[in-house]
C-alpha cells in the first residue's frame, strides 16, 4: 500500500478478474498508471484510445515496450492512416518531448482535444526520471491552453521509492495494478460535504458479460441507432465494449427477429447484410431506451 500524504487518499480493492473502464475520464484528467510485470494492460489501453478516437480527439500512443503484443496500428488502422492516432516508439526522451510539443501544436491549431497514452514501461530509472517528470510538467502546463487527457504508465519493476515519489507529485490520480490482482487507487482528497465520483470504475468481467447478454436487444438497438452495421460488426463492437464473447447463434437470430417485427431493415453490401432502424424502429428504440433508463434509475434508487 503506498504511503499516504495530505493531497491524496488511497483505497485498496482486491479483485480477481478486472476490467478497467476508462469511459468516465474527463478533459484535463491525468493519471499515473503503475502496473506489475505480468499485468494484462492492453485491453485498458485499447478502451482508453477507442473512447478518445470516438470523441474525435487527437490521440498519441507512445510506448517503450519492446515486446509490443497488441498491435494498435492494426486495430485502429483507419485512425492511424487519417492521422487521428499517432504511434510513437520512445527511442529517447528528448524525441518524445519534441513529439508531444508537436502534437500539442497540432491539437491547438485544429481546436481539437488531445489524448495522450505514454507507456514508459522500464524507462523510469534514476537516469531518466527527471526528464520524464519534466515532460509531465510540460503537459500539465499545456493543458491550460488545450484540453488534454493523459495517462502515463510505468512498470513498477523499474521504479524505486525515490522515482515513485517524483512521478506521483505531478498526478492527481494514481492507479496501481499488481499481478496478484490487487488494485490500489490514489485519488484527490474528497470533500466531506459532497463526495466526488472517481473518474474510473472497476467491475468484474463476469458482471460486464452478464449485463451485455441480459440486455442484448437494447444494446444492439442503441448501436444501430448510431449507424448501420452488419451482424459481424455488432458482435465485434459489443465484445470490445463489454469484454465478452458473443456467438453468431446469439446475435443473428435477434437481428432476424427484429427485422421480422419491422424494427430493422436490411440492405445488401456485397455478401454482407447491413442492418439499420426503420422509422418505426427509431420510435421503438427511443421508447425502449427511455424505459430502460427509468427502470434502472428506479432500481438504483432502491439499493442506494
Amino acid at each position: 500500500m503506498p504511503k499516504k500524504n495530505s493531497s491524496k487518499e488511497y483505497v485498496s480493492i482486491p479483485v480477481d478478474s478486472k476490467v478497467i473502464l476508462f469511459n468516465e475520464i474527463g478533459s484535463n484528467d491525468s493519471f499515473l498508471f503503475l502496473y506489475g510485470e505480468k499485468v494484462e494492460k492492453y485491453s485498458s489501453y485499447q478502451s482508453f484510445l477507442r473512447n478518445g478516437l470516438k470523441n474525435n480527439e487527437l490521440c498519441l500512443y507512445a510506448f517503450e515496450d519492446i515486446d509490443h503484443k497488441w498491435h494498435p496500428e492494426n486495430i485502429f488502422k483507419e485512425y492511424v492512416e487519417n492521422k487521428q492516432l499517432h504511434m510513437f516508439p520512445i527511442n529517447n526522451l528528448q524525441s518524445l518531448d519534441k513529439k508531444i510539443m508537436k502534437i500539442c501544436t497540432m491539437a491547438k491549431s485544429n481546436s481539437s482535444p488531445l489524448r495522450l497514452l505514454m507507456d514508459f514501461c522500464n524507462l523510469a530509472n534514476p537516469e531518466n526520471i527527471d526528464a520524464i517528470v519534466s515532460s509531465g510538467e510540460k503537459i500539465l502546463r499545456k493543458s491550460k491552453e488545450i484540453p488534454i487527457t493523459a495517462i502515463s504508465a510505468f512498470n513498477t519493476n523499474s521504479l524505486n521509492y525515490e522515482t515513485v515519489g517524483k512521478v506521483m507529485k505531478i498526478y492527481e490520480k494514481v492507479i496501481s495494478l499488481s499481478q496478484t490482482g490487487e488494485l490500489c487507487v490514489a485519488l484527490p482528497t474528497f470533500s466531506k460535504i459532497k463526495p466526488l465520483k472517481p473518474s474510473f470504475e472497476t467491475v468484474s468481467q463476469e458482471t460486464t458479460e452478464t449485463f451485455a447478454k441480459n440486455n442484448l436487444e437494447i444494446i444492439t438497438l442503441h448501436l444501430l441507432s448510431k449507424k448501420p452495421m452488419c451482424g459481424y460488426d455488432v458482435i465485434k463492437t459489443i465484445s470490445q465494449q463489454f469484454r465478452c464473447f458473443l456467438s453468431q447463434g446469439t446475435v443473428y437470430p435477434l437481428l432476424y427477429s427484429l427485422e421480422k417485427e419491422g424494427i430493422l431493415k436490411v440492405e445488401r453490401n456485397g455478401k454482407a447484410k447491413i442492418y439499420s432502424l426503420t422509422e418505426e424502429g427509431k420510435k421503438t428504440t427511443g421508447r425502449k431506451i427511455d424505459e430502460f433508463k427509468t427502470t434502472h434509475q428506479h432500481m438504483l434508487g432502491l439499493i442506494e
